[in-house]
């Protein structure tokens, strides 16, 4: 998978929440090539929330074949990038919407995941953190900084 395919995954993996729920059922999926006959396909739906079930199996009907065993290999595939993917460590004051992750993830403007964690004594504005560099633009810290 090409760097185009990583932003493909980004488009609808946006937080290390989501990613380790995919990985599970990813990991699952695989394991279950080698002991059963079982669709992957209907393993996936039955184990996916929607929002992920869905533009993976989009993802998927892009590529040249789809044979249960190409399913496969492109799980494989998906699985292996999603885990080289960079994260980004973000704590807000309150909990993001969909629409503030969505957001978020443009600004960042490169494959990777967010990590979010919620500390409502922030009151306002984030900390980030990402790749050994640390900023705080909290309005905590204005406030402490007056």
């Amino acid at each position: 998978m090409k760097q185009s395919a990583l932003s493909d995954i980004t488009s609808f993996l946006k937080t290390k929440k989501q990613s380790a729920l995919l990985q599970e059922v990813l990991e699952e999926t695989v394991e279950k090539e080698y002991t059963t006959q079982a669709n992957p396909m209907e393993f996936l739906k039955k184990r996916l929330p929607v929002s992920l079930e869905e533009p993976l199996i989009e993802l998927f009907s892009k590529q040249k074949e789809n044979s249960p065993k190409a399913l496969y290999e492109f799980l494989k595939t998906i699985l292996s990038q999603i885990k080289t993917l960079p994260i980004v460590s973000l704590t807000l004051a309150i909990e993001p919407t969909h629409h503030m992750i969505d957001a978020i993830s443009q600004a960042i403007n490169q494959p990777s995941l967010i990590d979010i964690d919620v500390n409502p004594s922030l009151i306002g504005g984030a900390i980030v953190a990402y790749q050994g560099k640390y900023s705080d633009k909290s309005l905590k810290k204005t406030l402490e900084n007056v």
